[in-house]
């Protein structure tokens, strides 16, 4: 064992998410509850602000540099915690983004199948904990993503997209601002082109007023 961590809630299930350092904690069952945790670049494990503020607090009432920098190393952090109710199946995207949290009915026939009567379904999440969907699904029995083909690239050319991640995201950021701005000018362009449109109808209409003011009332 290299490092240890005490969670505050009962949780019976752990999966590793298939590319990078995230995992998810549930309780599969009853409760549902669904925790997001990251792992850091050193292979050690964050916590969360308010974990890591009361252990700072605590580590300089003792005055103990040393002991702060080892458990500094060892701390956990939990992106975030919700619930889906009466969840028995946790089911990570092929690309490791996304997180499908599934209520289905086991397919032998059981007992628990009568309480996950009217919870069964799924929810999408993204890695980081956001609830993208929320689907509920009658007589749902299994959850399945679509197979992902193997990547085309090579691990040095992967070790490269990561080490130039910063750079990739500048260029592509630029290139979604650039876009949303052609968006914002032909909605703009939609826009004048519409009221002159109306205006034009509005002018007819006076004109129109003019030329039959016995019909005007």
């Amino acid at each position: 064992m290299t490092h240890s961590f005490d969670i505050p809630n009962y949780m019976n299930f752990l999966k590793w998410s298939p590319f990078g350092s995230y995992f998810v904690l549930a309780s599969l069952g009853t409760y549902g509850t669904v925790m997001f945790c990251h792992l850091n670049d050193q292979d050690t494990v964050e916590v969360g602000l308010l974990l890591l503020l009361l252990l700072l607090l605590l580590l300089m009432m003792m005055m103990m540099m040393t002991m702060m920098l080892l458990l500094l190393s060892v701390l956990v952090m939990v992106l975030h915690q919700d619930e889906h109710y009466m969840c028995n199946e946790v089911r990570w995207s092929h690309c490791g983004r996304y997180l499908a949290t599934c209520v289905v009915i086991p397919p032998v026939a059981s007992t628990q199948a009568y309480r996950l009567d009217g919870s069964t379904g799924f929810n999408i999440w993204t890695f980081q904990g956001k609830l993208l969907e929320k689907n509920k699904k009658e007589y749902f029995y299994q959850f399945l993503w679509r197979p992902h083909p193997p990547t085309l690239l090579s691990e040095k050319q992967l070790d490269d997209i990561k080490k130039r991640m910063k750079e990739h995201s500048k260029r592509y950021e630029a290139e979604d601002e650039r876009l949303r701005s052609e968006k914002r000018r032909a909605f703009l362009k939609q826009c004048e082109e519409e009221c002159e449109r109306f205006q034009q109808i509005l002018d007819e209409l006076e004109a129109w007023k003019v030329k039959h003011p016995f019909f005007v009332f």
